[in-house]
């Protein structure tokens, strides 16, 4: 048997074209592909959208807080503006009486206060009792129920500020005179030119003597006003003010002027009304003390006729070496 081969090289009928990698889209994959673009185009558009609003969202948030900051600082600024408004007079603890220096004294516990109202010449306090309290006498009961009265008596002393807190022990009160220009001491309603004062001994359980109130008098010694209270240093034993007592006053008198206590007399207490502006410049020298009320030196007149001062150093100074301060004009 023959077999005949033939040859497919060249025959067209026998090749074959080999399919192609990728499928033509048909009718509804194009479709398909349509809506899928659509779909994103408009998820793209609304997301543009949301942006502006969420913008804006925001906007608004931050507008809110910067409104309500704005309230805040609003209210804490009339707060600040009405307290600064109050009337200093209207403080607890104002002093309103003319110190020793002749100036409105500032209360030593709350100091910078400025007085407009309530002292001697000016207008009383409005909503605020009268600073000057009328003495029924000078009896020692008559004067502590004036001096229980007072601004200072009445506050409240149960934080732990520096200042006395226990004003409940008082002792005795002590008659002290200023001593004027010209190295005397004036009688009640002879025209004084510096005011006298009570001293009133605050006391501890011990009754020594912590801090004392000063408590003004008016020129007629009718009425008083608590002008300050001051804490001592060191405490005064048994209700007493003096850094030297009375007899070793006396003692100093008979030792160092070689006199005695003029017959009729008795040692008085007073303070010095002294020039604190020249004292600091060192114009006037000035260190045996009796510079306060509440630190008083003994004033003796002698039986050879002079009157002299015993100072807190134990020395005795003559009237004319006191330095007295001389009242503006005079």
């Amino acid at each position: 048997m023959h077999i005949r081969l033939r040859s497919t090289t060249h025959d067209p009928r026998l090749i074959r074209p080999t399919p192609a990698p990728h499928t033509a889209p048909t009718a509804r994959s194009s479709a398909t592909t349509r809506e899928t673009s659509r779909r994103a185009l408009r998820r793209q558009r609304h997301a543009s959208a949301r942006f502006p609003l969420r913008f804006l969202r925001s906007l608004t948030g931050s507008a809110a807080f910067v409104f309500l900051a704005v309230a805040i600082v609003t209210t804490v600024a009339a707060i600040a503006l009405a307290a600064h408004s109050i009337q200093p007079s209207a403080a607890a603890g104002t002093g309103t009486g003319t110190g020793p220096s002749g100036t409105q004294p500032s209360d030593r516990q709350t100091t910078g206060v400025t007085v407009t109202c309530g002292a001697p010449g000016q207008a009383a306090c409005s909503g605020q009792p009268s600073a000057w309290i009328p003495l029924r006498s000078n009896a020692s009961a008559d004067i502590l129920a004036a001096v229980r009265q007072s601004t200072l008596f009445a506050e409240n002393r149960s934080d732990s500020g520096d200042h006395a807190h226990d004003l409940t022990r008082l002792g005795s009160p002590v008659f002290v005179q200023a001593m004027q220009p010209g190295g005397t001491t004036a009688p009640a309603g002879a025209g004084a030119v510096w005011p006298d004062f009570f001293v009133i001994p605050i006391l501890d359980v011990q009754g020594n003597t912590t801090d004392a109130a000063e408590a003004q008098l008016n020129p007629a010694h009718t009425a008083l006003h608590v002008i300050a209270i001051v804490t001592y240093t060191h405490s005064r034993p048994a209700g007493t003010v003096t850094a030297v007592t009375m007899a070793d006053a006396v003692a100093a008198v008979a030792t160092q002027a070689h006199t005695t206590v003029r017959a009729g007399s008795q040692p008085r207490l007073v303070y010095v009304p002294i020039d604190a502006a020249a004292q600091e410049t060192g114009k006037i020298v000035w260190t045996a003390g009796g510079e306060s009320p509440t630190d008083p030196l003994w004033l003796i007149s002698g039986a050879d006729g002079h009157d002299r001062v015993v100072g807190d150093d134990g020395r005795l100074y003559t009237v004319a070496q006191v330095p007295v301060m001389q009242p503006v004009g005079r």
